[in-house]
């Protein structure tokens, strides 16, 4: 797996109009409902990898915090009062070294 064998990947599906928004870089953050099953897979996570459709790209997680849900999320994508929030750091390939 190159440069990203042995680190903790967290697979996340989301919808074209935010996947676009994150390989571009513009979309720093994903947030996921503060839930046992988020928080379980959350533990040690390194990799984001964002997945929609056949297309996926990777991405370091950089933080992850548990905060009040913003106001604009749609309670269809955030279901609770407070979330997971997941701060997005570069971009990571498989042969590209994360020194």
């Amino acid at each position: 797996m190159g440069a990203i064998e042995g680190m903790k990947t967290l697979p996340f599906r989301v919808r074209k109009q935010f996947f676009d928004r994150i390989v571009a870089g513009t979309k720093t953050v994903e947030y996921r409902s503060d839930s046992p099953f988020w928080s379980s897979r959350a533990r040690d996570a390194a990799v984001a990898l964002f997945i929609c459709g056949r297309r996926t790209h990777r991405r370091l997680i950089t933080g992850v915090e548990r905060v009040k849900t913003p106001a604009q999320l749609s309670p269809l994508d955030v279901d609770s009062a407070s979330c997971l929030c997941f701060s997005l750091g570069q971009e990571v390939s498989e042969g590209k070294s994360l020194g």
